[in-house]
């Protein structure tokens, strides 16, 4: 008897926590959201960087057979979208396993389960494909 008093103690104290985590959730999720984009935005220029860095040489031989710094950034912004396409792909690959996996959790208010499908839809992925060269894209430019 006295578990299940403890255990409905327990319960009375803590929904009130769970639904603060539940309203909290999303908040803290976008508020997080341009620090990790601004944090894979770096990797890439840091990619970039040492991309550039090992091959001043290789510039430096392509501005002496005439070709424009244009030229030579556009290639290397080429080379910045690759990367992002190339990464966005294996991310998607690596994910597809995850397709259709179903999940559930209690709603304590009405004593309910809810269920959850992770579903990949061809908008999902290309929406991953997207933001991944448009991030690489970005990292790019900047070196």
């Amino acid at each position: 008897m006295v578990p299940f008093l403890l255990w409905l103690l327990l319960l009375f104290i803590s929904w009130p926590l769970a639904l603060v985590a539940l309203i909290l959730y999303p908040i803290v999720w976008l508020v997080l959201l341009p620090f990790r984009l601004v944090g894979a935005v770096f990797t890439g220029v840091n990619a970039m960087l040492a991309a550039i860095a090992s091959r001043t040489h290789e510039i430096g031989i392509l501005r002496a057979i005439g070709f424009r710094p244009g030229a030579i950034f556009v290639s290397f912004l080429f080379e910045a979208l690759l990367l992002g396409l190339l990464g966005g792909v294996i991310g998607c690959l690596l994910l597809l396993p995850l397709h259709g996996i179903q999940t559930g959790t209690t709603n304590f208010q009405t004593f309910t389960e809810v269920a959850f499908g992770f579903r990949i839809t061809p908008l999902v992925l290309g929406t991953s494909v997207s933001v991944a060269m448009l991030l690489g894209l970005i990292g790019g430019m900047f070196p």
